[in-house]
């Protein structure tokens, strides 16, 4: 099976130079694997079917209708064929063929206004489309009332990627330790200058925090979406879009219940 990097070896030794090492035993069963994406924008026409990409037009099996939120259309954000990606080195279970769409707003109108912020069902606001059967997809033209982004291949860096101080909050790993809290954000500087990359694109994993961005024990992240001017996806200023999912659902494939959350800067 294909391993993650950097490996849990090497987090140890930097968690150990951090003066952590006592909470190592606790610390690395959060520690989880997840893909990097890093998009190159590429003509729509050079992109075969099927293919895994950020923008451009999703190819949909027959029948689809395109989704909305209140009347107003969603924008395509990806879309992941996890069979280019080694999956079952994260979990055996997980869907292992197939493809997944993301679609959210993107009109400013809409997302900030009352009704879409308040909306007393949020988890309404995205829809996340999981395919099984790729044989027969159509690359799905657009209206023109809808906003779209430059299409972009990708390519991965399969990673073990940790939590943010929130979440070592929530599981009480330090015991309230302000010196050892210190410590741990030593410790994640180390960890992202060893990464040599900036906040981006994810598949899986733990997402990038911003702000007031965190990410709850209980959930999966299944996409984070990035600023990108060049592609043309803007997330208030410069901030991030999280799509998570339970480990329930994503064992059972449902994906009715994925929710969503921007955080801007």
């Amino acid at each position: 099976m294909m391993q993650p990097e950097p490996s849990l070896e090497v987090i140890k030794q930097l968690f150990s130079n951090a003066g952590l090492e006592r909470h190592w035993e606790k610390y690395k069963q959060l520690v989880k694997p997840g893909f990097f994406l890093e998009p190159t924008i590429t003509p729509e026409d050079q992109i075969p079917i099927g293919k895994s990409k950020i923008g451009g037009r999703p190819d949909i099996p027959m029948g689809f209708k395109w989704p909305d939120w209140e009347g107003h259309p969603m924008s395509f954000i990806a879309q992941i064929n996890v069979e280019e990606f080694p999956i079952s080195s994260i979990d055996p279970n997980y869907p292992t063929n197939g493809i997944f769409h993301f679609f959210y707003p993107c009109d400013d109108d809409v997302l900030f206004s009352h009704e879409f912020l308040y909306d007393t069902f949020p988890k309404d606001q995205n829809v996340v489309l999981y395919t099984s059967n790729i044989s027969d997809l159509i690359r799905f033209q657009a209206g023109p009332d809808i906003i779209s982004f430059s299409s972009c291949l990708m390519n991965f860096k399969f990673e073990n990627t940790i939590p943010d101080h929130s979440l070592i909050t929530e599981k009480r790993l330090f015991n309230n330790d302000e010196d050892a809290y210190v410590l741990y954000e030593n410790f994640c500087s180390s960890y992202y200058e060893m990464c040599q990359h900036d906040i981006g694109f994810r598949f899986l994993g733990y997402i990038n925090g911003l702000q007031y961005g965190s990410q709850d024990a209980d959930t999966e992240l299944l996409f984070q979406a990035d600023t990108n001017d060049e592609i043309g996806m803007h997330w208030d200023l410069s901030g991030l879009l999280y799509f998570y999912i339970t480990k329930e659902d994503m064992l059972n494939r449902n994906f009715d219940e994925v929710f969503t959350d921007l955080v801007g800067t």
